[in-house]
């Protein structure tokens, strides 16, 4: 199978602190990249140790800007509860590149 992009949601097993993430580079489907290949780019969840998370979702999709959409979508959303350690949100804003 191909590789699709993917947005995840993964929140720490004891806090419930929570980061929701987005990749298109991975070379590998999605449940064989997220904590075996690929621990986020999140500085937060680095911190944290990856292991302390758990996987809360994972979604496919056929191109990498629904999913960079989707992600931002999910982040904005999201980005108001206390727990969110997402620090960014470029919903609604042009695509940098």
């Amino acid at each position: 199978m191909i590789p699709l992009p993917y947005v995840y949601k993964i929140a720490h097993k004891t806090t419930g602190q929570f980061y929701i993430g987005y990749r298109c580079a991975n070379k590998v489907q999605a449940n064989l990249d997220l904590g075996i290949k690929y621990f986020t780019s999140s500085g937060y969840v680095k911190e944290l140790g990856f292991e302390n998370f758990k996987v809360d979702w994972i979604e496919e999709f056929d191109d990498s800007e629904t999913a960079y959409k989707f992600e931002q979508l999910i982040i904005f959303e999201s980005f108001k509860d206390p727990l969110c350690l997402n620090k960014k949100c470029h919903f609604g804003k042009e695509r940098w590149s």
